[in-house]
């Protein structure tokens, strides 16, 4: 079971996210949106429903990315 901190962070995280906020978790990485949309001739004609895709992304931290450049693989 989840430590209550990380379920506070499972809850935070999506909904900084959903406000247009990038959270940063210092050196383990950062998450964001990546929005794909259909464009519109003018600002005018821009509408929610452009928006074809919405995903998270995570670029992994300094500190992370030397954890995985430790990772050693073999084959099985």
């Amino acid at each position: 079971m989840p430590s209550l901190e990380l379920e506070a962070l499972l809850t935070t995280i999506p909904q900084e996210l959903a406000e247009g906020n990038i959270v940063e978790l210092g050196d383990f990485g950062n998450f964001w949106l990546k929005a794909n949309a259909d464009g519109a001739d003018t600002a005018d004609t821009v509408r929610p429903t452009q928006i074809s895709t919405l995903l998270p992304r995570f670029n992994a931290g300094k500190e992370f990315k030397k954890v995985l450049e430790t990772i050693e693989f073999e084959k099985a």
